[in-house]
């Protein structure tokens, strides 16, 4: 990069940096950009209000309503958890786009039994019925998954079989995540570090949150979603 320096400066460490030596941040193609804009425009979004709350009126702001959670309540449905672990691969995975294709790949070997399912495309798997004939409901049971792996070696590509586990790790407890929820609202209690009254303190919620988020993507990137997506963002539309 072209420099200049000033002579008896007293800091002959820094130096002035020419503006024509900085390299400009590349720019979208008009087109590209074009098809953007158009696509942020066509959205149905929600206006803003000339009018302000009134009085104690509550606001909601960036709500989305995760409504098959409700349906699962109401219908009683059991959503199950399963992680797959892979066996020792070559050559190792070294970005989730390789994780995501070798899970795709999986599933396009042995689709599974159920007709209701999703996944991270990296290790957790959910659904509502058993994946596979072969899965059991007990915590900690596995199957074992015989798969093929492409890998390139040099300027071929080969195809080897491996084995993969697929463990069942139990139920989403909507149960403990509404009782969690509803206990650590009160941040009074939270604070002095009072018990909460029907809490379970063995209860981690993360694994349920995991979950939840799994179920609002496939919602999100259903064919029935109201609302519009732009890359990785989107734009509910909800009625509360």
């Amino acid at each position: 990069m072209a420099s200049s320096k000033n002579a008896g400066s007293e800091n002959d460490g820094l130096s002035k940096v020419r503006l024509s030596s900085i390299l400009t941040a590349q720019r979208l193609p008009q087109a590209e950009q074009k098809i953007r804009n158009d696509a942020i425009q066509s959205l149905d979004l929600p206006k803003a209000s000339e009018e302000g709350p009134k009085e104690n009126q509550p606001i909601q702001a960036k709500y989305f309503s995760v409504r098959p959670v409700q349906e699962l309540v109401k219908k009683k449905i059991k959503i199950r958890k399963y992680q797959i672990v892979f066996d020792k691969l070559q050559p190792p995975l070294r970005n989730r786009e390789d994780i995501r294709d070798l899970i795709e790949g999986i599933f396009k070997q042995h689709k599974p039994q159920s007709t209701s399912w999703t996944s991270d495309y990296h290790s957790c798997i959910i659904s509502t019925e058993l994946l596979y004939r072969e899965c059991s409901d007990e915590a900690g049971s596995a199957i074992f998954i015989e798969h093929e792996q492409t890998i390139q070696l040099n300027d071929r590509r080969q195809t080897i079989k491996t084995t993969s586990t697929m463990y069942f790790e139990g139920f989403f407890d909507i149960d403990c995540l509404g009782n969690y929820l509803r206990a650590t609202r009160n941040l009074t209690q939270q604070l002095t570090g009072m018990s909460f009254s029907g809490q379970n303190r063995t209860y981690v919620p993360f694994e349920d949150f995991s979950i939840l988020n799994l179920v609002s993507w496939e919602t999100i990137n259903s064919s029935s979603f109201k609302g519009g997506q732009v890359g990785k963002r989107f734009y509910p539309h909800c009625n509360p």
